[in-house]
């Protein structure tokens, strides 16, 4: 121990009872036998006095706060991307479902509208066309034209409200496949195969609405396009399963 700190704490002690003066390591006075008190502050002769040299700790504050802002953003990323997977499925589920609902309204229209159009020319009865084929609601003869018979399914109320609803599904149809085309590129493969069943979903739609070409045409293009559509559907489910 170095004579500064033997210096610091060394100091003359008296016994509070007769005054006879004691050394530092007395602990009763040798005159009067009266213990000697030692204050807190004083330390024995006998114990070691150490002075441990302090070294600021460096503060790591700012790091950890870094690394807490870190991790919580790679959280909220990753919460993001979960989020984000979930809502491009789900759309991609509800535009399965449009499609190959709107596509089942289609097969009957399309359907409807080959028989009516087919029966017209060769003037067969049928008790689903003839209210279509033949003059006063077909109560009457078979129209001479065709195109008459087509004008009056077109009319036909129940027939316009079908018609309505499969463009309903086509435009509900579109707006998903265009959401869809912002889609995480994980899912770009399924995007692909969905954007090519929406191709043909829009032709086949289009049939019922536009009724266009000849009896033959019109029949071949039902029949090319039903059973595309029919089998990309099918294609599609490996992503549901």
């Amino acid at each position: 121990m170095s004579d500064a700190i033997n210096d610091k704490w060394t100091c003359m002690r008296y016994c509070s009872n007769c005054g006879k003066e004691l050394q530092d390591d007395m602990q009763f006075c040798p005159s009067c036998g009266t213990p000697v008190q030692m204050t807190a502050e004083e330390p024995r002769m006998n114990e070691a006095v150490f002075i441990e040299d302090t070294v600021p700790k460096k503060k790591h504050k700012g790091i950890v706060a870094i690394i807490i802002v870190l991790v919580l953003l790679a959280g909220a990323a990753f919460l993001y991307s979960n989020v984000a997977s979930v809502n491009t499925y789900n759309k991609f589920a509800e535009l399965y479902n449009t499609m190959a609902e709107g596509a089942g309204k289609a097969e009957t229209a399309n359907i409807l509208i080959t028989d009516v159009w087919r029966n017209s020319i060769f003037q067969t009865a049928d008790a689903k066309t003839d209210k279509y084929t033949k003059a006063n609601a077909g109560g009457g003869q078979f129209y001479d034209d065709f195109n008459d018979a087509l004008a009056s399914l077109f009319d036909d109320q129940g027939f316009i409200d079908d018609l309505a609803e499969i463009y309903s599904l086509q435009n509900e149809a579109e707006t998903l496949i265009k959401d869809l085309a912002k889609h995480p590129k994980s899912f770009d493969e399924e995007y692909s195969d969905f954007k090519e069943c929406y191709n043909l979903f829009v032709r086949f739609t289009d049939m019922s609405l536009t009724a266009e070409g000849s009896l033959n045409s019109f029949t071949d293009d039902h029949n090319e396009l039903d059973k595309e559509i029919a089998d990309k559907l099918k294609e599609l489910d490996i992503y549901f399963d």
